[in-house]
């Protein structure tokens, strides 16, 4: 009798959507199997989630599968900081100080990673060897609430991570693949925020977040269709049922102020052009967006075609996944099975 080949799965969630995949296995190389996607805009029950899970991953008896997950967890941060020296780093009371007093984070209540902004290799506290540092996390209830929920769609993590930097891993890694000597704005616009990163040859050298997330745009939106109800406005803008390209600019005018003044700043302080900008998180019907930013921007759309990238990477995609179908809104899933360091370890090999 031949035995049941139980998949590694991978899950990135977010609050517009469950997007999953199942592959051989977790370790490099990997063969990716099936993928799907779920739409969390329509409400779906987690009874309804679960069914989802179950009949993609085809478990057998087994109450969970076991998956690597990145997810989107209420009130996450990034943060990005440069130390006036590496001596000072080298104090361990240092960046709890800096935490404590330059983002009011407090280590008790979040979970905090530091990493080099340079490469992404996390850093242990008092050991850093370099001035740009990136800090990230989220708090720990938040954490252990987004655990308990992935839990009751039948996903047990075996290891999360945070899809904002597991997608800026993925694009830093992707800007070396592809050779682009030009800066790169990434833009996360969720409901509650925005988070901006600018990415120069592979390196994040600009975070910015700010609570203009689509939640923003519901006063104008009301203005503009005359509705007096905050919550008709909402499902207005997200039930994929209105056409609001005419009125985008409009709706997106104090984002795109945001965007200018910072990118503008960088590009005086640094000399360079960015002139590619990419944009996740959005779900597909809220499309209206990436061209109105763009435009407003002055900036080309990044294409990012995830098949050869991801396959420069030892991860390769079945026949049945249609590669066609890959944009940037998988970029998050995609880099939960990357294992980026194996790009560096053959760059100085053949070095």
């Amino acid at each position: 009798m031949l035995k049941h080949h139980t998949p590694a799965v991978f899950v990135d969630f977010s609050e517009f959507s469950l997007r999953i995949a199942k592959a051989s296995n977790f370790e490099h190389p990997i063969q990716v199997e099936a993928i799907a996607e779920l739409s969390l805009l329509t409400n779906p029950s987690p009874a309804d989630i679960r069914d989802f899970v179950r009949d993609f991953v085809d478990l057998k008896g087994g109450a969970y599968c076991v998956a690597h997950c990145g997810m989107h967890p209420e009130g996450r941060f990034l943060h990005y900081f440069e130390a006036e020296s590496i001596a000072k780093l080298k104090d361990p009371a240092y960046l709890p100080a800096v935490l404590e007093s330059e983002f009011k984070l407090d280590r008790e209540r979040n979970a905090i990673a530091v990493l080099n902004a340079a490469d992404g290799i996390g850093v242990d506290w008092g050991q850093a060897n370099a001035k740009k540092l990136l800090f990230c996390g989220a708090p720990l209830a938040a954490i252990q609430a987004g655990q308990d929920e992935l839990l009751t769609f039948g996903v047990y993590p075996r290891r999360l991570e945070l899809s904002t930097v597991a997608c800026l891993g993925g694009l830093a890694d992707f800007t070396r693949f592809s050779q682009l000597h030009s800066p790169v704005l990434y833009v996360e616009l969720t409901r509650a925020g925005m988070s901006l990163c600018i990415l120069y040859q592979g390196r994040v050298e600009v975070v910015r977040q700010d609570s203009l997330g689509l939640e923003s745009l519901l006063p104008l939106l009301q203005q503009e269709v005359g509705v007096t109800d905050r919550s008709a406005a909402r499902k207005l803008l997200f039930a994929n049922s209105f056409d609001f390209a005419a009125m985008g600019p409009k709706l997106l005018r104090r984002v795109i102020k945001e965007l200018q003044a910072s990118t503008g700043l960088y590009e005086v302080q640094t000399g360079l052009t960015i002139d590619r900008v990419l944009f996740s998180a959005l779900p597909e019907h809220l499309d209206w967006i990436t061209p109105t930013l763009t435009t407003a921007l002055g900036m080309e759309l990044l294409q990012l075609p995830i098949k050869p990238w991801i396959e420069s990477l030892r991860v390769r995609l079945d026949d049945s996944v249609n590669a066609s179908e890959l944009d940037a809104r998988w970029l998050g899933l995609f880099s939960l099975m990357a294992a980026f360091h194996l790009r560096e370890e053959a760059v100085h090999a053949a070095g």
